[in-house]
């Protein structure tokens, strides 16, 4: 997807979460809603893919188009940014 098709979706979204008639400020504090969630999210998918895919961190460091110790240290901490790999893995079972 394009940075503009992307934006046209993050607009529309924004004002689904808003609401219609919302102000400026209010639609820039959804924006940041929707920021957080897409970061859990996208944490999320991290992990599933080192523990599902085996995906190693440099697998993911190039996926995401940073180095292997970048998306280590992003991303260890697990979906909610507090469990580790290891603590994600035995959740799970």
């Amino acid at each position: 997807m394009s940075d503009v098709a992307l934006e046209h979706a993050l607009e529309e979204l924004t004002r689904r979460v808003a609401g219609g008639g919302s102000s400026h400020l209010e639609r820039a504090a959804a924006l940041l809603q929707v920021v957080e969630v897409a970061n859990r999210l996208a944490r999320r998918e991290v992990a599933e893919a080192r523990h599902e895919d085996a995906a190693s961190w440099a697998d993911v460091g190039a996926a995401l188009g940073i180095s292997r110790q970048t998306a280590h240290e992003r991303y260890r901490s697990g979906p909610d940014g507090g469990a580790s790999r290891l603590t994600f893995r035995t959740s799970g079972a």
